[in-house]
Order: structure tokens, then sequence, then C-alpha cells
């Protein structure tokens, strides 16, 4: 069955903050500045917000103040917007740094859901090192898939981009959507994400730094936030879809589409790649099903198959 959801990132100019204000009036100037953002977002009705990373951090602030701040604002901000994930039937990725009861601080993405509760919560693995060593904050350690009401979803922030073991792990744990909230954009390592997870990508990052993007499980880009729209990107996704590779499946799916017409949608992302993600948005059967009636093959099946090939060959040079 087709799974359609409309994701959308949103990351407006980073929040300065007045440095006079007290506690209590830079949490008023945040929640300010995010509804009125927020409003231009959820007018979309998006299933899925993600917000920057540090979203909430006042960056003009000394780190003295900063912390003040951010012991007075607790769960305050993160509340308010569960308030507003309930009021809009909308999930929201808050992305910030986050007060354990212990004391200790983490740099957390909260999965904010539609009925008002916390999926889950995801916390950086790679910090800058001056997070840890100067703001206090702690390294995470998991790389927990978040089981949200329309999707299995994962969590990347920032800095984790450049890592390899953080990657490895989602590649293993395959994730339908990778949630990247950032003071980063990356660059090419964000179509390499998607090809190596086989997730949707959604990266908000703020106009200093780039700029806000959705790519597809084979790498293609299927929105960016632009100089009319510079803060917001969105696309309507069907999270129930296939990755295969191009060889001893294009004779088959050339059948399949001539049997099932418009319904059956091939995403081929540039010609190079060799992979293929597919689609099916009607009724007369399932993907799983047209999988079955042309012999198709994923590309985790081929690509293993081909590993045990060379393994049990009898040709390997020595």
């Amino acid at each position: 069955m087709s799974r359609q959801v409309r994701i959308l990132a949103l990351a407006p100019h980073k929040y300065s903050g007045n440095p006079s204000h007290t506690p209590q009036q830079c949490l008023d100037d945040v929640i300010r500045h995010w509804d009125r953002h927020l409003a231009d977002a959820l007018a979309l009705a998006p299933d899925l917000i993600v917000l920057p990373e540090a979203c909430d951090r006042p960056n003009s602030f000394s780190l003295e103040k900063r912390l003040e701040y951010y012991e007075y604002r607790g769960d305050k901000v993160r509340d308010h917007l569960l308030e507003l994930a309930l009021k809009h039937r909308c999930n929201i990725a808050y992305s910030a740094a986050r007060l354990l009861p212990d004391g200790s601080y983490r740099n957390s993405t909260q999965f904010l859901s539609r009925s008002g509760k916390i999926d889950g919560i995801y916390d950086k693995n790679h910090l800058v090192p001056s997070e840890n060593t100067e703001a206090g904050i702690l390294y995470g350690s998991e790389a927990p898939i978040i089981n949200t009401d329309f999707g299995r979803v994962g969590g990347v922030i920032c800095f984790d981009i450049h890592y390899d073991e953080l990657r490895e792990k989602y590649m293993k744990s395959r994730p339908e959507l990778l949630v990247f909230s950032s003071n980063h954009h990356g660059g090419l390592l964000q179509p390499y994400w998607a090809y190596c997870t086989q997730a949707y990508f959604i990266g908000a990052v703020p106009v200093e730094h780039g700029y806000c993007t959705i790519l597809n499980p084979v790498g293609k880009l299927l929105a960016e936030s632009t100089y009319r729209s510079p803060y917001l990107a969105f696309a309507d996704v069907d999270l129930d879809y296939r990755v295969m590779h191009w060889d001893e499946n294009w004779p088959k799916l050339l059948e399949a589409q001539r049997k099932y017409g418009r319904e059956l949608h091939i995403c081929e992302p540039d010609g190079h790649l060799g992979l293929l993600m597919l689609t099916y948005s009607g009724d007369k059967t399932s993907l799983d099903g047209i999988m079955t009636e042309f012999g198709l093959e994923t590309w985790d099946s081929y690509y293993n198959r081909c590993v045990k090939a060379r393994h049990d060959a009898l040709g390997i040079e020595q």
C-alpha cells in the first residue's frame, strides 16, 4: 500500500537573542520566533516538520549566560511545540540542548508526535570536541530507530554526517527517513547517506550555513529551499518503496510498467548510479505483489548475491 507523507524542513536565520534580556524575556522571544515561522510551515499541513540543530539557542550569548537560559528554559520550548504538534496534528523534530535530571547535557533531537507525546530521542554521537570540553555536553552512544505514526525514523545532527560509524549503524537498521538537524550542510555527504542507508534524507540547515534539502533513497534531490523560500523545503513522498539495481531488473521493470502504467513509478536519479527506486500508487495490487509477479530483486538481495558469488567462485586470482 502506498504510504504518502508530507515532510518539511524549516530553518530560518538562527535566533540571536538579546544578552540584556532576562531568561523569561529570552524564552518569550524564542517562542515568538518559532511561532512566526511555524505558522507558514503548518499552513502546508505537513506530517513532519524538521527543525535545525540547537534551534532555540541564543547565539549572541556567552556560554555562561546561555547555560543560565537553558536551565531556566528546561523543557518549556519543547512542551510548547508539543502543544502545537497536538493542535495541528503534525509531528515535529525538535533539536536542542537537553538538560537531564543528573545535570548533564545532550545535543538532542526529540521526536514530538501529533498525539502530544514524545516518540523517541536521538542524542548526537559525534560532537565537535568543544561541545564536550567547554559546554559540558556528553556524547550520545546509540542510534535508535524512532517508530512514529508514519514510519521508522533515525536522527543525524550536524558533525555526525562525517562519521562512518553512525552511518553504518543505519545501514544495518534501515530507517525509512533520516532527519538531519544541522548547522552544517554536508555537501556531497547528503546524497551519499541517502544512498547508503536507502532512506529519505531531510536536512534542516539555516541559511547562514546552507539551505534545506529533501532527497529520496537513491540520492535524488526532491526539494530545496530557494531565494524565494529561503527557510523552507517540503515534498510529498511515499514510504512504501523498493531500491534495486537496473542489472537483471530492467527488462522486467519495462514489462511491469507496460502493465501498470502511470501507477508504477520508477525513479532513476541520474542514469549513472545504476540504482532505481520503485513505488506504486494504484489499488490493483501491492508493491510486494509486483515484485513477486515480475521476479524483481532488491538492491540488498542482489548485492549480497554478488558478494557471495565472488567468495564462492573458483576463479579468484591467487
